[in-house]
């Protein structure tokens, strides 16, 4: 396809194959060669000089592909993606999580409805041996799961597939995330034509090592929800509000961050086109939640929510500024910061 810098067709690539070939083997050696906690280890510096190398050189590849061909630096994202599905998360544990939600659904139990600490007390430790092999490294055992219905099915699958095998079912896991990304990439690639801009800036996205690491080396699904978000504004540059929508559903229904949007969207779109944009986006995740008994701001699903928004504060620097500025402006109002932070967002 040509047009705009993004032809991604043929690739004029000069000296880059030994650049991309570095890069690559950067990825791989952080993905596969240093574990979580190992950072004063064996690798001693390494595991802090490497990382911020790879980013200044990933972006020194997105300033040299800026008006070339950029299918070669495409494809080597995707190699490293895929280079980590084999490899189990070395610096998240979230993943246990998911294979302990999947694994007690497929017994008939449902995750929303009872904690790991609850299940283990009444089913016993060794009741399963998947269940007694990821109990022991799970965080929140006494918290019901937050993880919505369109991840809940991925997790079911995965440890279907592979009911006594933690390297199995995490790898199906795995191969779900890289085929979120490989979509959310070829969206990206589809906005940047839509709006004319520079093809290399699909690069900020293929070649960001934080991406990399967080969505395929971490196995975060939050690449469900970038995959969704972007086909939602791939087709609303299509002016195809109906299936907008439906991009949004799935990805409201794989993280629930996504509804900020949409009272954002109701400025900006015509009453007709949101109406059609907003039905699909709330029916979808409302009767998947349905579905499976999910009471979103109740019972133990809305206490892990509670969890979530109220404890887990890290990486930022701006909010935890507004929030000492609001309590000493206006005490114990402060939680008023994220509705006005949030209506200037909309407006």
């Amino acid at each position: 396809m040509r047009g705009n810098n993004l032809d991604i067709s043929k690739s004029k690539t000069g000296n880059s194959p030994a650049w991309l070939l570095f890069f690559i083997t950067s990825i791989f050696f952080l993905g596969w060669g240093i574990i979580r906690g190992d950072f004063a280890g064996k690798l001693g510096a390494t595991s802090f000089i490497l990382p911020a190398a790879i980013y200044l050189f990933s972006f020194g590849i997105y300033l040299h592909y800026e008006s070339q061909k950029i299918a070669a630096a495409v494809f080597a994202g995707i190699i490293c993606r895929a280079g980590l599905i084999f490899v189990l998360p070395h610096f998240s544990d979230d993943f246990y999580r998911f294979l302990w939600d999947g694994r007690i659904a497929n017994l008939g139990v449902n995750p929303y409805s009872i904690t790991p600490e609850q299940y283990i007390n009444q089913f016993g430790a060794h009741s399963d041996s998947m269940l007694s092999s990821v109990f022991p490294h799970l965080n929140s055992v006494s918290w019901p799961t937050v993880y919505p219905p369109i991840l809940q099915y991925c997790f079911r699958l995965a440890t279907a597939l592979f009911p006594a095998s933690v390297e199995g079912a995490t790898i199906v896991l795995k191969m779900l995330v890289f085929i979120a990304e490989c979509t959310s990439l070829f969206f990206l690639w589809k906005i940047l034509e839509g709006r004319k801009k520079p093809g290399s800036l699909i690069l900020l996205y293929a070649l960001n090592p934080l991406v990399i690491f967080e969505l395929s080396g971490n196995l975060h699904f939050e690449a469900f929800m970038i995959t969704g978000l972007l086909g939602m504004l791939y087709f609303l540059q299509r002016e195809k509000f109906t299936l907008s929508g439906g991009l949004l559903a799935f990805s409201i229904s794989a993280k629930l961050l996504p509804l900020l949007l949409i009272p954002a969207l109701f400025f900006r779109l015509k009453f007709r086109d949101f109406t059609k944009f907003v039905l699909p986006a709330l029916t979808i995740p409302m009767f998947l939640f349905y579905v499976e008994d999910v009471h979103l701001f109740s019972g133990n699903f809305g206490n892990g929510l509670s969890l979530y928004f109220q404890k887990f504060e890290f990486n930022a620097g701006i909010y935890f500024f507004s929030k000492w500025l609001f309590s000493s402006l206006f005490g114990n109002f402060f939680w008023l910061l994220c509705p006005v932070l949030y209506l200037v967002f909309a407006l």
